[in-house]
């Protein structure tokens, strides 16, 4: 998968509610950002060993009300900072 791939998807998929992109090494920022503008209804999302994410993309998902699981194991580049950014969400 790449950004433009995921940005593609999400701009035709609004009504998308639960995606897996673990294990999607070279993805950034703009994945994720783009999933959250699009994507209003996503409930769960997991981005484990998504390696190249930053606290940026993670704060981006306060657009999605309804996100109520989100994984980031392994995303070495995260801080808590950006969980605490997330108040409501049941992180693991």
């Amino acid at each position: 998968l790449t950004d433009d791939g995921i940005v593609a998807m999400a701009k035709r998929c609004p009504e998308l509610t639960d995606l897996a992109m673990y294990g999607c090494y070279h993805l950034t920022d703009a994945s994720v950002l783009a999933v959250a503008q699009h994507c209003a209804r996503l409930t769960t999302l997991n981005v484990s060993e998504c390696l190249e994410l930053t606290d940026d993309a993670i704060a981006g998902l306060r657009r999605c009300a309804a996100l109520r699981e989100l994984r980031v194991t392994q995303c070495d580049r995260l801080t808590d900072g950006a969980l605490d950014a997330l108040t409501g969400v049941r992180c693991s």
